[in-house]
């Protein structure tokens, strides 16, 4: 099993079966769901807010976008602009002090709408709001994820470290493989269900090599050319 990293999210590919569910929340500019689309034979559904975002999606093979926002609760609540786009957020007030009004949704209520019991991965890249919907989350969602990766933000934000961690010893305790693939913070989290997926000590070993091969060439790319 071996693992790949994509726009600083790192899974396993070869644990999506074919025609199986994929969810990227926090699609951004589709970069994620364009490699899913492009390497497997999975179904995505993609998640952007962000209307300036979000129109300029690309139209890919079994991808499906959605203009809503994932949260704790359901309703239409306050969504910040940030200058760039790219980390705009319904947890974190921006400076910009733009907002719009954004439809939000809880993850767990959409995928039963749609009648998604399993998912082969959930990526969420939420702006911090990854933590209420991970701690929001039933014990039967949670364990019907084979993988799920995420950013979390405490390095921008030091005081949702102590939720961070919460939510990382709440799927350890439903019995996820954590691999924390960044070195000083929380922003590449990796997690496996074991109750789904054997976890060998060779799988392990390869996951740990693969998380300083990784650290290895973030340092290179850095160096001077």
């Amino acid at each position: 099993m071996k693992s790949i990293r994509i726009s600083e999210h790192t899974f396993i590919p070869s644990l999506i079966e074919s025609k199986g569910v994929v969810l990227d929340c926090g699609a951004n500019h589709g970069v994620f769901s364009r490699w899913i689309s492009e390497n497997t034979n999975a179904v995505v559904h993609a998640f952007e807010p962000n209307p300036n975002l979000y129109t300029d999606l690309p139209k890919l093979d079994r991808v499906q976008f959605h203009s809503l926002a994932l949260g704790d609760a359901a309703g239409l609540l306050k969504f910040h602009l940030s200058e760039d786009d790219q980390s705009s957020s319904l947890h974190y007030n921006h400076k910009s002090g733009r907002s719009i009004d954004v439809e939000v949704v809880s993850l767990e209520t959409w995928a039963q709408s749609k009648n998604i019991r399993s998912i082969e991965l959930l990526k969420l890249d939420i702006e911090g709001a990854e933590i209420g919907v991970l701690l929001k989350a039933s014990e039967d969602f949670l364990r019907k994820k084979k993988q799920i990766c995420v950013e979390f933000h405490e390095s921008h934000h030091p005081e949702d470290l102590p939720e961070v961690l919460k939510v990382i010893e709440r799927l350890k305790g439903l019995d996820f493989y954590v691999c924390k693939f960044s070195h000083y913070d929380h922003g590449d989290v990796f997690f496996i269900n074991k109750k789904i997926i054997k976890i060998s000590a060779v799988t392990k070993i390869k996951l740990l090599l693969d998380k300083y091969w990784y650290g290895l060439k973030r340092i290179l790319k850095r160096l001077p050319k």
